[in-house]
């Protein structure tokens, strides 16, 4: 009798797959839980949304009152890394072993950005109902401008939020610095294109 076939074992191309569709289902959870919570602060009358109202229900009011006030609006940016890394996970393949970089990218956004935005008093929301840093950032903002003063604080807390971009999402300053400079500069060939051909149209016209 011939054998049986061992079943074979998922690859790691599935390992990739499943990664990836983890990264969405949070991502868009998350997307709804704080655009949901958020609806009712904008509207005329800003008040808390009731926990059941919410599109994910108790749970996902809560996972969003905690975020926001915790984090401020830095809760968005895990969404926005977590919908970038996810469908290249599932489609390129750059998935577990991406993992571990993920994670940090958006610890040190959350921390930098939120320092950053602690400095406002008033962004978006009503600051009764949610501070633009939340908890996080009005701590970071304190511990680093005891040390660095407002201006050195700043400067630490941009240089985290690059290298943080680098790690969460391969942002390169370098490549994006040449395609700014790419586009700048075709944008003034282009400009002076227009401006020699429009006094040769004004001769014509006289």
């Amino acid at each position: 009798m011939a054998r049986k076939k061992r079943p074979s074992r998922p690859t790691r191309h599935h390992g990739q797959e499943i990664t990836g569709l983890l990264f969405l289902f949070f991502a868009l959870f998350l997307l709804l839980c704080l655009v949901s919570y958020s609806l009712p602060l904008l509207a005329d009358s800003p008040r808390l949304q009731d926990p059941a109202a919410n599109w994910c229900g108790t749970f996902g009011f809560f996972t969003a009152h905690y975020l926001f006030s915790f984090l401020g609006l830095t809760a968005f940016l895990p969404v926005l890394v977590l919908g970038w890394t996810g469908p290249r996970a599932l489609f390129t393949g750059a998935g577990l072993e991406r993992l571990p970089w993920v994670i940090a990218g958006i610890t040190g956004l959350l921390i930098s950005a939120s320092g950053l935005l602690a400095t406002c008093d008033q962004l978006v929301f009503p600051a009764r109902f949610i501070t633009p840093g939340g908890y996080l950032g009005g701590l970071v903002w304190r511990l680093t401008g005891a040390l660095l003063g407002n201006v050195g604080s700043v400067l630490l807390l941009c240089l985290i939020l690059i290298f943080s971009l680098m790690a969460a999402i391969r942002f390169s300053p370098a490549e994006t610095l040449a395609g700014l400079a790419a586009l700048f500069s075709r944008a003034g060939t282009a400009m002076a294109r227009l401006s020699v051909r429009s006094p040769k149209k004004h001769a014509r016209a006289h």
